[in-house]
C-alpha cells in the first residue's frame, strides 16, 4: 500500500523522528520536503539543527538557518540559533546584522541577543562594547537565568579590564 503524505505531514513526521532520535529518517524526510518545497522554512530550521547538533557541521547549519530566515523572517527561534552559530564561527559582522534584525522581532529574547553580541565583542577583546551589550542584556532580561548570565558576563569583563592594567613591580 502506497501512502502519500502532504508536505506538512512529512515535515511533522520528520520532526517527530528527530525528537525520538531517528536522525537518519528525519534527515531523509526533511530533504524530501525541501525537494518538493524548497522554501519550507521550518524544514530548513530542522535540517540546521540536525547538522549542528548531530553532525557538528556548522557551515551547513548556518546555510539552512539563513534560508529559513529568508523564507520566513517570523520564525523567532531561528535568530538565536543563527546568532549562536555565527558566534562560534566568529563571524562578527554577520552576527551584528542578524542581531539587529532579531531585536526588531517582538518574539525574540532581547537579553539573549545582547548576550550573544556581547560575547562576540568580548572574543574580539573589545571590552567596552561587550560591557555595553551585557548591560543591555541585563536591562532587557525577563528571567533570573538571563539576569545571572548578564551579571556574570559583566563581572568577567570587569576582571579582564583589571587584568589589563600595566604591571608594576615594586620592591
Amino acid at each position: 500500500m502506497n501512502i502519500y503524505l502532504s508536505i506538512e505531514e512529512k515535515y511533522l513526521k520528520a520532526a517527530q523522528k528527530r525528537d525520538y532520535g531517528n536522525t537518519v529518517k528525519a534527515l531523509r524526510l526533511l530533504e524530501e520536503v525541501l525537494e518538493e518545497e524548497p522554501s519550507h522554512a521550518k524544514a530548513h530550521y530542522e535540517l540546521a539543527m540536525i547538522h549542528s547538533e548531530e553532525f557538528g557541521n556548522s557551515q551547513k547549519a548556518e546555510r539552512h538557518l539563513e534560508l529559513a530566515l529568508r523564507f520566513d523572517p517570523q520564525l523567532s527561534w531561528t535568530y538565536m540559533s543563527l546568532l549562536e552559530i555565527l558566534n562560534a564561527q566568529q563571524k562578527h559582522a554577520r552576527l551584528l546584522e542578524v542581531g539587529e534584525l532579531a531585536l526588531k522581532h517582538a518574539e525574540v529574547c532581547n537579553a539573549c541577543v545582547g548576550l550573544e553580541i556581547g560575547l562576540s565583542f568580548e572574543k574580539k577583546h573589545e571590552y567596552e562594547e561587550a560591557l555595553r551589550h551585557y548591560r543591555f542584556a541585563k536591562r532587557e532580561s525577563l528571567c533570573a537565568r538571563d539576569t545571572e548570565k548578564a551579571k556574570e558576563a559583566i563581572d568577567r569583563i570587569r576582571n579582564k579590564e583589571i587584568d589589563q592594567l600595566p604591571y608594576c613591580f615594586n620592591q
